[in-house]
Formats: structure tokens, C-alpha cells, sequence
């Protein structure tokens, strides 16, 4: 176990419990540390777990573009694919993304470290309602497709492509129609399993006539996706309850006030709901 100490100095330093050295000793040792960690002015938590082992890079060692804000604000526009959006602006010059091509971007890691936590947010609330996490294949089967009639319907917003066998395939927008295929295939589910809350958070692909607002309308992007399957109609809408209630709890966690907006089902998704 680890506590701080302050010295007549004014410092703090870490003071560690369980060892039998003399006082002398231990604040000698840990003045060395800590005289050779001040340049960096790094601070680590620790849990007590694991993940407290891992080795965290030093702030000046992040790979983080530094000389944004000194750019002419032409040359931040060339460079940045004609930015759509403040919020895109801001992410650019802050160093969180970088774009590649109209709707694509680059990912850097301090956005990496943040989307990683708020995945594991994610996972823990879909967890407590029975969710199980999956991960299914980008390459969606156009057999699928026009089975199920989006095919034609999606049309131009679906990046297709063929391979060498002159099969067409297309870059999963959604995944209704592979998720229901792979639950089908297995025949006669047990009632003892419903309902079956199955999701992912993978990245998504739709061809976009014009992307714009940075991350939040693009042509590649991640998304969280969960495919229920019940009983009854009205089982069905006990769960869609429950999976909108687990929502709210996960923006009540970090914030304060949310609100429901109804939306339109468009091409990708069933009823109109709130």
C-alpha cells in the first residue's frame, strides 16, 4: 500500500507501508525517486489490480501532434479536408483526429484512451441487462441482402465491392441481416435463453452522399449495435424498455440531465420508436 507524505519542503512523496528499513532510509530512497520523476511530472494511479502494472507512457512520449496552433488557419483547412463542423475543428487542433480522406479519419491515441473507457462503460451497463458482446464480420454477403430486400433499398449508400470468385459483398452498415442468419442457423433456441441480447461496437461503413459534422456523420465510423430476439411482441417491448432504461443510466454516470428524442427508422431499422 502506497500514502503520501509531506516533507518540510513543501513536496509530497510516496510512502510505502510494510517495509522494515528506517525512517532515514526510506525518505532517502524516496527522494531519489521522486527528484527523478520531477522532470516529467507524471502521476500513476493504482488500483491494486492489473491493469495497475502496465507501463503508462510519459506525456512528452504521446504521440500528439504539437505544432496545431501554430499553423495559419488556410493551411489547418488544406490539411484537414475541408472541415465540416467547430467540433471538428476543435478535435483537429487539439490533436484527438486526424482525417484521411472525406468522412475518414484517423483515430490518435489520447481519443483511442477515451473511447476505450467508454466502451467498458458500455459493456458493464449492457452486462447488467444480460447482454452478450460479439463480434461479427465487416464483410456482409449480398445474398443476405437482397434476401432480406435492402439491397435495392440501402442502393448507393452501401460500399459494395466483388472478389475474385465474382461474389459481391458490401461493408456492414448494420448487421440485422448476419445477426438473424447466425441465430437461425443454430435451429430450435431454448425458451430458458430468451430474451437474447446480443451487441457489438465495431465500425460501420455507409457511403455517404456528403459526410460532415466531423465523427458524427461520416463514411466509416464505430458504432454500437444490439439485435434482441423474444418471445412475444410484448416481450419484445419489455426489453426495449429495459435496454432504454440502461441507456439513460449510462449518461446518468457521467452527466446530469439526457432526454429522449423520437426517430425515424429510415432504411436501416424497424418501427419508428422514441
Amino acid at each position: 500500500m502506497c500514502f503520501f507524505r509531506c516533507t518540510s519542503s513543501g513536496f509530497f512523496y510516496p510512502w510505502i507501508l510494510g517495509v522494515d528499513s528506517p525512517v532515514s532510509d526510506k525518505e532517502f530512497v524516496m527522494s531519489r525517486l521522486l527528484r527523478s520523476s520531477l522532470p516529467h511530472l507524471v502521476a500513476i494511479r493504482a488500483y491494486g489490480n492489473d491493469s495497475s502494472r502496465i507501463r503508462r507512457h510519459l506525456l512528452s512520449r504521446i504521440y500528439q501532434p504539437g505544432n496545431l496552433w501554430a499553423e495559419n488557419p488556410s493551411e489547418i483547412e488544406d490539411k484537414s479536408n475541408m472541415l465540416s463542423s467547430k467540433s471538428q475543428r476543435f478535435m483537429f487542433k487539439a490533436g484527438l483526429i486526424r482525417p484521411t480522406s472525406p468522412g475518414c479519419f484517423h483515430y490518435l491515441p489520447p481519443t483511442v484512451r477515451s473511447m476505450e473507457k467508454l466502451i467498458r462503460l458500455i459493456d458493464r451497463a449492457m452486462q447488467e441487462i444480460g447482454g452478450q458482446k460479439i463480434d461479427m464480420a465487416t464483410l456482409c454477403s449480398a445474398t443476405l441482402w437482397k434476401q432480406s430486400g435492402r439491397w435495392d433499398l440501402v442502393g448507393k449508400e452501401l460500399l459494395c465491392l466483388m472478389d475474385r470468385h465474382n461474389q459481391e459483398y458490401c461493408l456492414g452498415p448494420t448487421h440485422e441481416e448476419s445477426v438473424t442468419n447466425l441465430v437461425a442457423a443454430e435451429g430450435c433456441i431454448s425458451h430458458k435463453k430468451l430474451p437474447l441480447l446480443l451487441y457489438q461496437i465495431t465500425r460501420k461503413f455507409r457511403d455517404e452522399m456528403r459526410p460532415c459534422f466531423g465523427l458524427l456523420r461520416g463514411r466509416e465510423f464505430y458504432m454500437k449495435d444490439m439485435y434482441t430476439f423474444d418471445l412475444t411482441e410484448e416481450a419484445a417491448y419489455e426489453t426495449y424498455n429495459n435496454v432504454c432504461d440502461a441507456y439513460s443510466n449510462i449518461f446518468r454516470t457521467p452527466w446530469h440531465e439526457t432526454c429522449e428524442s423520437p426517430s425515424r427508422h429510415g432504411k436501416y431499422r424497424g418501427q419508428d420508436v422514441a
